[in-house]
């Protein structure tokens, strides 16, 4: 994923940070911050099964070192599928800040 730290520990803060971080404006305009609708992967509880990774059909989600890792979020389409096939309830729907096609997925602003 494109502008994505690898030194941050959680999807979570990874996620934050691959956000464009400037302080809101763009060109003196406010900027308005989109949020998409996508899974997020609690590492700690995540077993490595990749039942969630056969269901995702856009293939949004992999598996990297063991733990499901949604490692192509603009893909995304926001459906739900892999939360219905994780049995230890790893993974949970979050709005979160990103930039993106909002053609695919569900957005708000």
């Amino acid at each position: 994923m494109q502008g994505v730290r690898p030194d941050l520990e959680s999807m979570d803060d990874r996620l934050t940070a691959a956000v464009e971080t400037d302080p809101g404006r763009r060109n003196g305009q406010p900027r308005r911050v989109k949020y998409k609708w996508i899974p997020v992967v609690d590492e700690e509880r995540c077993t490595g099964c990749a039942l969630c990774v056969g269901v995702c059909t856009p293939g949004s989600l992999d598996l990297l070192s063991g733990v499901a890792v949604l490692s192509h979020p603009d893909t995304c389409g926001s459906e739900d599928h892999c939360i219905a096939e994780c049995a230890n309830d790893a993974i949970h729907m979050r709005w979160v800040a990103m930039e993106g096609d909002r053609g695919v997925g569900r957005w708000k602003a």
